[in-house]
């Protein structure tokens, strides 16, 4: 039973602060000979120039890696002003990113396949790495990016070599490291909304063969970008983030380095609310419905943008603006994370042994707020997760044709989700819980042979053994106390384990007929871990867990070098994607449940286009467009009825596309001036497999960001003013419907700021 330290006091929520040679043939048939200009590497110096990666846990060129790889520079990320996940969706195509609110948990789809779900339970189909270290939830990736060597985007599954969650692709964040010279930087912002932020890093050594970097941001909005049109009700969209990340790296031998890493970060923020919507349902009258007005039956299921319709309270907007709520009841967001990294890394002869340690340890409080006048929901939660984790990789050295590599991750975690939901719409209170501890022990191996300078193929696997134990249930809170106890009812109790055991792999071929050419061909079999539900259910049958999902990739690529003036890359892909994890409405024992369940099959096919340009000197020009057909095969809906195939996935637009420049020229002997611009579009989708329209009406969207700057080299000083988002674009970041309100989470609104920069 549920212990009662574990009780839902409000008192204790407010003091607590925590998918081979077909294809290589396809591939090839995209490669024409071409002569290629002397000269160096394309955009070399400059922010969109090829970049180290190490994608396949080696360092390498992003031209030399088989993979579709979007990678990003410190100088890029600083300039677009990057300062979270989220961020990296302005500058690519087929990623999408979904949030719970702005700057709150991320929800990442690559090419169609990701986690239709908020809820810190769930684990993404993306993997996230921080230095080196998995991130296990949603919620602990949604901290600020700050004080960046790179970020690397890799696009298709990656299950061999980063295992069990990496079904869409891979995000993996690098940090700047300490120097052995003392360097340091200060940046200061100030922005609309009463914004004022500062990052600033200092670098050196610290002694012999030591050296350490301490890094800090601080972000603060104090207005809020939502108007309230309650009398005296609260402000929201104020945010309050700050982040610490301090480093010391020793090398005591030639051979032998120690990094440790520690990051700590805290938020205390009212973040943007749901903007609530009445709906239009078929049918109902005054007599029927005596506080809704008629909705007309061909505007079934539609959101009420009009302000039309009313809540079951009577209650009907008062505007037509997004960002204008009317709030009784909190808002309120406060969190910390604490995250430890140890890499002990040992070069010996032909070989190298990497071992990665890490511990995270997050905490967030949040309210959830209905924004209406009248309490339909309130939704509190107290949730918390910790993971401790090895990643332990020996890696074969030097340029033998034979190469390999090898190792196994190990992890322990536990994510605990205590809820309290105020249902005053039929006095009916509930309590929530979950408390899930997952274990994994993951061997895998690759090999790579090159058979020739220009031709070479590889092959990895893993295996991946997972244990699953989860205690929890649903209760109606009969006495309004907010604690569980035994004068509470049981809707549904769970205490049940699980293992799961599944082999991942990948074979590839990589064709390089020139320095500048490279086409590649590969087939991937990813799997990503099923799991538990904690979202509200019936019964205990609504409890039970969602099996694991598999899918198999196959994909063609190629890249290609214009000597100096242009690189040319694309991919295309198909996949067979079996067990979709999504959030659905399902029937349970008669009665219809939204929960986190299974559909069999969905079908995906598409293309990725990446061109840079560098036509003079100092500008820099970057096009992609992302192309995507994805077919839902039929699966029962909520009401037991059949949907046939056809529907969409989740979070999938048909197409999305970004384009970039960069240019950059002096004014005078002391003075550089640079320009910066980014248009970023996405097409209509869904945010649920039942493709409501509802929630896909106000989901498309072309963004623009920009920013013009000097800087002052012999003063190592710089400014700059900066603008995101500069036509004020609404589009939906996410929503659900309740009783008889649709609730909506938009995207920010226009920020702009002047930003004024120091490097030492």
């Amino acid at each position: 039973m549920y212990r009662e330290s574990h009780g839902l006091k409000r008192e204790h929520f407010r003091a607590a602060t925590r998918r081979m040679p077909l294809l290589l043939a396809s591939a090839a048939a995209l490669w024409s000979p071409m002569v290629q200009a002397q000269g160096v590497e394309p955009g070399e110096g400059s922010a969109f120039g090829p970049i180290v990666v190490t994608a396949e846990r080696r360092e390498a060129s992003v031209n030399d890696v088989g993979i579709a790889i979007q990678a990003f520079g410190a100088e890029e990320l600083l300039e677009n002003q990057v300062d979270g996940i989220d961020d990296l969706s302005q500058m690519t195509a087929n990623i999408n990113f979904r949030q719970s609110r702005p700057g709150g948990n991320p929800v990442i789809t690559i090419r169609g396949v990701g986690t239709n779900d908020f809820l810190v339970s769930s684990n993404g189909s993306t993997a996230v790495y921080f230095d080196g270290v998995y991130s296990p939830s949603l919620g602990t990736i949604s901290g600020q990016l700050f004080d960046l060597e790179r970020a690397e985007v890799l696009k298709g599954p990656q299950s061999a070599l980063y295992g069990r969650n990496a079904t869409a692709g891979v995000v993996n964040v690098i940090s700047a490291k300490p120097t052995d010279y003392f360097t340091g930087y200060l940046r200061l912002t100030a922005g609309n909304y009463e914004t004022v932020a500062a990052e600033g890093a200092v670098s050196g050594p610290l002694g012999d063969k030591v050296s350490g970097r301490l890094s800090v941001r601080t972000n603060h909005s104090y207005d809020g970008y939502m108007t309230n049109l309650y009398p005296g009700g609260q402000e929201i969209g104020t945010i309050h983030k700050t982040a610490l990340r301090a480093q010391l790296l020793a090398q005591p031998t030639d051979n032998f380095s120690l990094h440790a890493i520690f990051t700590y970060e805290h938020e205390n923020s009212v973040p943007g609310g749901w903007t609530s919507f009445g709906r239009r349902e078929p049918g109902g009258s005054p007599t029927s419905r005596p506080f809704k007005p008629f909705c007309a039956t061909d505007l079934a299921d539609m959101l009420d943008f009009a302000n039309e319709c009313a809540s079951s309270f009577g209650y009907q907007r008062e505007t037509t603006d997004v960002y204008t709520i009317n709030e009784n009841d909190p808002w309120d967001t406060r969190g910390d994370a604490y995250t430890g990294t140890l890499i002990a890394k040992y070069e010996g002869d032909g070989f190298t042994i990497t071992s990665t340690t890490g511990y995270i340890d997050w905490y967030q409080f949040r309210y959830q707020a209905d924004s209406i006048p009248f309490t339909e929901s309130l939704v509190f939660r107290d949730q918390k997760q910790w993971q401790l984790s090895e990643d332990l990789l020996i890696a074969s050295a030097g340029d033998a044709p034979f190469q390999w590599l090898g190792g196994v991750f190990l992890s322990t975690g536990n994510v605990t989700i205590d809820r309290y939901i105020i249902g005053a719409l039929f006095n009916s209170n509930t309590i929530v819980t979950h408390d899930a501890d997952t274990r994994t022990v993951q061997p895998y191996l690759q090999l790579d042979y090159k058979f020739s300078p220009a031709f070479s193929v590889s092959a990895g696997a893993r295996y991946i053994y997972e244990y699953n134990d989860k205690v929890g249930g649903v209760y109606t809170d009969a006495n309004f106390d907010q604690v569980l106890d035994p004068d509470d009812v049981t809707n549904g109790e769970l205490d049940d384990s699980m293992s799961q055991e599944q082999v991942t792999y990948k074979l590839a071929a990589n064709f390089t007929p020139s320095d500048h050419t490279l086409v590649y061909a590969s087939f991937t079999h990813g799997f990503k871990s099923g799991g538990y539900t904690s979202a509200y259910v019936a019964n205990t049958a609504g409890l039970l867990p969602y099996k694991g999902e598999k899918i198999d990739a196959y994909e063609v690529g190629l890249k290609q070098t214009f000597g100096s003036v242009a690189q040319f890359n694309a991919a295309a892909f198909y996949y067979d994607y079996t067990d979709i994890q999504s959030t659905t409405t399902v029937v349970i024992n008669g009665t219809a449940s939204s929960r986190f369940a299974n559909i069999p099959k969905a079908e995906v096919k598409g293309v990725d286009l990446e061109l840079s340009l560098w036509p003079i000197e100092g500008l820099t020009l970057n096009f992609n467009a992302g192309f995507l057909d994805t077919e839902v095969g039929s699966y029962l809906n909520g009401s037991g009825a059949t949907v046939p195939k056809g529907n969409r996935l989740p979070n999938a637009p048909k197409f999305s596309g970004a384009a970039r420049f960069r240019y950059e020229t002096p004014v005078s002997d002391s003075v550089k001036l640079w320009l910066t611009g980014s248009v970023q579009h996405h097409g209509k989708y869904y945010m649920d497999v039942d493709n409501a329209e509802k929630l896909a009406s106000a989901s498309k969207a072309t963004l623009v960001d920009g920013s013009i700057g000097l800087n002052f080299p012999n003063a190592n000083v710089d400014v700059s003013v900066w603008a995101k988002n500069l036509f004020d674009e609404a589009y939906i970041l996410g929503g659900y419907a309740n009783g008889s309100v649709a609730f909506m989470q938009y995207n920010m609104p226009r920020t702009f700021g002047i930003t004024l920069g120091k490097s030492f």
